[in-house]
């Protein structure tokens, strides 16, 4: 499932070199909710968040507005986690990698902040967003 979305996040265009394939694009970000980070290890989630934050400084407001509330949905499911869940239960459970209040607080802290801070200070739409 993870793979498959990652390609479609990539999706390249067959008809413009180097261009991305919106449509696919714009569709995979649908499917990332915050459902989707109950169900997948952290690892798996940095990977998405990163593209996120990338798609950010996007030229194309379509794709900043689909990578914007992506990341909004990670913050959702941080705040649903961190309000409400026992700190040493995972989130989701038989996995590596599981979520935690403290793995949450880590990616937050350590990656989110500190990439999309770098992100706001080359880049000025995503200042913008």
């Amino acid at each position: 499932m993870q793979a498959k979305l990652l390609h479609e996040l990539n999706a390249t265009s067959a008809t413009e070199m180097g261009g991305l394939d919106y449509d696919t694009v714009f569709k995979a970000y649908e499917k990332v909710g915050v459902g989707l980070f109950y169900t997948i290890p952290v690892d798996q989630a940095l990977v998405i968040l990163s593209h996120c934050v990338y798609d950010m400084s996007s030229v194309d407001i379509t794709l900043r507005h689909c990578a914007y509330s992506s990341l909004l949905s990670f913050v959702e499911f941080s705040s649903a986690i961190l309000c409400g869940e026992d700190q040493n239960q995972p989130v989701i459970t038989n996995c590596e990698g599981c979520w935690t209040r403290a793995s949450i607080q880590r990616t937050i802290n350590k990656f989110l902040l500190k990439y999309m801070g770098n992100a706001m200070k080359a880049r000025s739409s995503v200042r913008k967003v």
